[in-house]
């Protein structure tokens, strides 16, 4: 008899007080093995009966992903400002080396093509003394442009206004600029924006030059031209256009005075 109650199912191996949901169990395991069938004669087919904990799982899944794609949306938004501000300065820059006149304000290269050099072309150092300082005309920072040739005894500056050095050396080039008539002083701001620092029409205004000021382009075809390679980098040109010194860095100011009466002579004045 034993044994035909545990062939109808109505001993329950867990103890007593169970036999009670016999027929539940047989429901369960009636859909559990036809779950199995179904698996095995259907390999897509789904169990009918998931066990709860599946369930849990499932909605667990369904959650995280919800989460994820929130969190893509979100990435999409914080990601998607930089790349837009990207674009506007990726236009900017083309506009810039789209060409148009100089507007000036001392944090601009002047476009491209607005800058020419006879002879032009790349030095990988500064111009030795004794040879010919290139000619050039280039936008004025003021308005206009500036141009150079060879004709007059000549101080050359090129300068970076964010550089300590050349903020340090333009007053004195200045006083030496009043002090000395005959010399011709003229200058080049290169290199805008590349550093932290005033504008070059700020620092014009500050130290109240009244030198020439031309600016470089993008490109910085003065600068490569010059064979410029620190600021301030200064070259003082003979009357023939060659070179009589040339200093890189921050000079002495007895050093220029010299220089600037050396070419004062030639100017006979």
């Amino acid at each position: 008899m034993a044994k035909k109650k545990r062939r109808s199912g109505g001993w329950d191996p867990r103890g007593p007080g169970r036999s009670a949901s016999r027929a539940e169990d047989k429901t369960e395991g009636e859909v559990e093995k036809s779950g199995d069938r179904g698996s095995r004669t259907d390999p897509q087919a789904r169990p009918t009966g998931r066990p709860l904990h599946e369930r849990r799982l499932s909605g667990s899944a369904r959650k995280a992903a919800r989460e994820r794609e929130a969190k893509r949306k979100r990435q999409m938004v914080v990601y998607g400002v930089p790349a837009g501000i990207a674009v506007v300065v990726i236009l900017v820059i083309l506009l810039a080396l789209g060409g148009g006149p100089y507007t000036g304000g001392g944090s601009e290269a002047a476009p491209a093509g607005s800058v020419t050099v006879s002879p032009g072309g790349f030095r990988p150092s500064p111009i030795a003394k004794g040879k010919i300082v290139p000619s050039f005309t280039a936008p004025a920072l003021s308005g206009g442009t500036v141009s150079w040739k060879p004709g007059q005894p000549t101080v050359l500056v090129v300068w970076a206004s964010w550089c300590q050095h050349c903020q340090a050396e333009l007053p004195v080039l200045q006083g030496l600029h009043d002090k000395y008539p005959g010399v011709t002083m003229t200058s080049i701001t290169s290199a805008q924006g590349q550093e932290q620092g005033p504008t070059a029409e700020d620092l014009v205004a500050q130290d109240h030059i009244t030198f020439p000021v031309a600016v470089d382009d993008a490109a910085q075809t003065l600068l490569n031209a010059l064979g410029v390679n620190g600021f301030p980098t200064i070259y003082f040109i003979n009357a023939d256009g060659t070179v009589f010194d040339q200093r890189s860095g921050e000079t002495p100011p007895l050093a220029l005075d010299l220089a600037f009466q050396h070419l004062q002579q030639q100017a006979g004045t």
